[in-house]
């Protein structure tokens, strides 16, 4: 995940779950053929690395991987049992700079 949100290609075994492509930098290989990771290596495109970074940051976050929303639903789910907000609307405060 780090990778893609980096904007770096990535080249993966095919025993790898298909989940970790969250974005179209990922390629699977089969691991048992060398010439196929090497090849996948040696074709990968060189990108615009802020533009692929900036895209890949956005694919992540589309796909529910993002830091600060998951930090803003923990903190609900524990004010909600405990009857407190008042760092929710922190959170959310600090989000909206």
């Amino acid at each position: 995940m780090e990778a893609q949100c980096a904007g770096l290609s990535c080249v993966v075994s095919d025993r790898v779950t298909p989940e970790t492509a969250l974005t179209e930098l990922v390629s699977f290989c089969p691991i048992e053929y060398e010439r196929a990771f090497a090849d996948a290596l040696l074709g990968t495109p060189r990108n615009e690395r802020k533009a692929a970074s900036d895209a890949g940051i956005a694919q992540v976050r589309d796909a529910g991987f993002d830091a600060q929303e998951n930090a803003i639903r923990l903190m609900e789910l524990y004010e909600s049992r405990t009857g407190r907000t008042e760092h929710t609307t922190v959170l959310k405060n600090e989000q909206s700079l």
